[in-house]
């Protein structure tokens, strides 16, 4: 019986290291989709935020400049 239990115990270590390891690569393939997501959106929201920055700051020379920073912004 005991050796039963150990066995046991073995193949309950094996399968909690397995997770433990999956856990582990999921975790930086979380990391690094983050990190290329983020930096994929990063430039093309900041340049978003500069056109409608100078919309609303009256920086704009004329109707027809705002127009086209929204249209660029579309």
């Amino acid at each position: 019986m005991m050796n039963d239990e150990i066995e046991a115990l073995k193949q309950e270590l094996e399968q909690t290291k397995l997770a433990y390891q999956m856990a582990v690569q999921l975790s930086q393939f979380k990391s690094g989709f983050l990190a290329k997501t983020s930096h994929e959106l990063r430039s093309p929201l900041s340049t978003l935020m500069g056109l409608h920055q100078l919309i609303l700051s009256d920086l704009c020379e004329n109707h027809e400049e705002e127009r086209e920073f929204i249209e660029q912004a579309l």
